[in-house]
């Protein structure tokens, strides 16, 4: 099963929910592989990869490296790093007849290998996001609480929808809610958060994640939630999450 986790809008938690819906799912006893098509690298760091890997996704997808040369574990969890110069793969990616699902090509080797690929994208609607696409069968959407983020998931399921209609095959997942909190403050967030559900409906899923700094603390760490802090609201937050996830699929 691959899912790619997207949002066209930055700093929603991609990264931070790739990294601990993958690790809840390696705690569960699933064979997990994470891709990082970011060139912010901020999940490949969790891995305490350097910014210029010798072998990286853009390497990979373009044939440069094979998948074992690539791909690394850490903790029971298989990465694909990325690199900070991967806007110049995605430009040699542009130029190539099978630009559109090149990482589908790629993974068709070693999909069986894995109970789950997650894919954590870059925020945008680029071509290395369309490759993430084509190779996935679900896509997971998260948002933040307190802003707005949500206003332009519309825009991302309109562009899913056309990616379908060109050979595409992927459906949505669901909406996650991050960066939730219930004390006086959060009114706000409650209000966002109705306008969420009566905007999307059962694509919002019910579980949610709460604010929690051991959340931020364990990726400063290079560690999952559930190897930083396995008793917190974080942690108990994303397992929740992860097995909606389960009985989704």
């Amino acid at each position: 099963m691959v899912i790619a986790i997207t949002n066209n809008k930055g700093g929603v938690g991609k990264t931070t929910s790739v990294l601990n819906i993958g690790g809840a799912l390696a705690k569960l006893g699933h064979k997990v592989l994470l891709i990082d098509l970011d060139s912010q690298c901020n999940l490949s760091g969790c891995f305490n990869f350097e910014e210029y890997p010798q072998n990286h996704v853009g390497k990979f997808i373009l044939k440069e490296a094979t998948f074992e040369e690539c791909v690394i574990s850490k903790n029971g969890i298989d990465i694909i790093p990325s690199t900070s110069n991967l806007m110049e793969w995605e430009e040699k990616l542009s130029n190539k007849p099978r630009r559109d699902d090149m990482l589908k090509i790629r993974l068709a080797t070693v999909v069986n290998k894995y109970d789950f690929i997650l894919i954590d994208c870059p925020p945008n609607l680029g071509l290395l996001v369309t490759n993430a696409i084509f190779a996935a069968q679900y896509y997971l959407t998260p948002v933040e609480a307190g802003t707005f983020s949500y206003q332009g998931i519309g825009k991302l399921i309109n562009k899913m929808n056309e990616l379908n209609e060109y050979g595409a095959d992927i459906s949505l997942l669901g909406v996650l809610i991050i960066k939730y909190h219930q004390n006086i403050r959060g009114v706000m967030k409650k209000e966002i958060i109705n306008s969420i559900r009566n905007s999307l409906g059962e694509s919002v899923l019910k579980n949610y994640i709460r604010i929690d700094s051991n959340i931020d603390k364990a990726q400063l760490e290079q560690q999952t939630i559930f190897e930083y802090s396995p008793e917190s609201n974080g942690a108990k937050d994303y397992l929740n999450v992860t097995l909606e996830i389960l009985e989704k699929l």
